[in-house]
């Protein structure tokens, strides 16, 4: 190897360690806006194993959480051997959202067990 293309590799290498420094900073600068849900609404979409139900909803636009969403999430996360529905916090949906950016579906088996 030459000294050219040893000069040559060495600032490939840099360039690429630079460019991947800044890379990795924009998208740790952007995780807590992602975290949020950044943008104009956020959704979900949930499967239900043991009754194959499947949601796919927007529960939240313009800062507002929307209340027939978030009661077709708690009806989802039911008890179902006891037909018994609860409240799912917004702000549980929110992380449990959260993955959605990079996944499709969340499947669960009981939201209240």
């Amino acid at each position: 190897m030459s000294r050219n293309e040893s000069t040559t590799q060495l600032v490939s290498r840099r360039l690429f360690l630079v460019g991947t420094g800044a890379a990795a900073t924009q998208v740790a600068l952007a995780a807590p806006a992602l975290a949020k849900g950044s943008g104009q609404y956020r959704s979900i979409s949930l499967i239900n194993n043991r009754t194959a139900e499947k949601l796919s909803t927007v529960y939240w636009v313009e800062g507002q959480y929307i209340p027939e969403a978030l009661e077709a999430v708690n009806y989802i996360m039911r008890d179902w051997r006891q037909g018994l529905v609860m409240q799912i916090d917004a702000k549980t949906v929110d992380i449990m959202a959260t993955p959605r950016l990079r996944l499709r579906n969340i499947a669960f088996v009981c939201g209240l067990r």
